[in-house]
């Protein structure tokens, strides 16, 4: 986040130069000098460079809050948990935790035993031995110390154990941590299209107001002119009284319900009659 800020106030002050450059070199017209439009454009370019890796930085922070977020969450600590124990359930892992724990005990016991202190206090304690039943003692004492000695290798290879349980729990956990990332990244990937589709379904639902709104427009000026050149020009014919001729027309509607035919029709069969009423040309 602080790399985030620093291009930040970078930026900021790059573009206060940029513009307090172009201020400087304009000319009398007002215009850009020629000699200072190249290195305007160098400037400008730079902040535009800045910008980008500004976005870069900041998206790649998202991506890693929303890693750090998902291997937090309890389900992919469950998972982890689960992975770790299946694994150390093993054959192969409980084989190799005992090789390798009986090496190491067995090179311990080498070191030790042919260390020269140990060496030194084996001779002394047979010296001492050999001097009479007095020395005795000594010895088992020595003795002593050496199953002392024993003890603390034993557990010294618990904590060995420990170890190698703790580095296959690592192993595991790395793991899940990289399958996790995959699953993260191929959401994100999912997210971006459903993104894009969704800015060009905006883009079709304005073209579809617009031609509706053209629509609306076309209708209301048609009906205008059915207004003006039909409507209007009936009444005015008729001398704004259009009654009679409402009258005339609701009879004659009338009317044509009840003919079927004018020649007779058999009973089995239907007909209909229309009448069309004939004036002079309006207008």
């Amino acid at each position: 986040m602080s790399k985030i800020l620093e291009l930040r106030t970078k930026r900021n002050t790059l573009w206060e130069q940029t513009k307090d450059f172009l201020e400087k070199n304009r000319g009398e017209n007002g215009l850009v000098k020629a000699e200072a439009v190249e290195q305007y454009n160098k400037m400008a370019q730079e902040v535009k460079d800045l910008g980008a890796e500004i976005e870069r930085l900041e998206q790649q922070a998202q991506i890693e809050a929303a890693i750090n977020a998902q291997m937090a969450s309890d389900d992919v600590q469950a998972l982890i948990s689960q992975q770790v124990a299946a694994q150390m359930a093993s054959a192969d892992i409980a084989a190799l935790i005992d090789q390798q724990t009986a090496a190491q005990i067995q090179t311990l016991i080498d070191q030790n035993m042919n260390s020269p202190e140990v060496q030194d206090q084996i001779t002394a304690a047979l010296e001492q031995a050999s001097s009479g039943a007095a020395s005795i003692s000594a010895l088992k004492s020595q003795l002593d110390g050496y199953y002392q000695f024993y003890a603390g290798l034993q557990a010294y290879t618990g904590g060995v154990d420990s170890a190698a349980a703790g580095a296959a729990k690592l192993q595991s956990g790395a793991a899940s941590l990289q399958n996790g990332a995959s699953s993260l990244y191929a959401g994100a990937s999912r997210l971006a299209d459903g993104t894009s589709t969704l800015s060009s379904g905006a883009s079709a639902l304005i073209d579809g107001v617009t031609a509706l709104r053209d629509g609306a427009m076309q209708l209301s000026d048609g009906l205008k002119q059915l207004n003006e050149e039909g409507f209007q020009k009936l009444v005015d014919a008729m001398d704004g009284d259009v009654e009679p001729l409402l009258e005339r027309a609701r009879a004659l509607a009338g009317i044509s319900g009840d003919y079927q035919t004018y020649s007779g029709l058999d009973a089995a069969m239907d007909g209909s009659v229309k009448f069309i009423y004939r004036t002079e040309a309006i207008g």
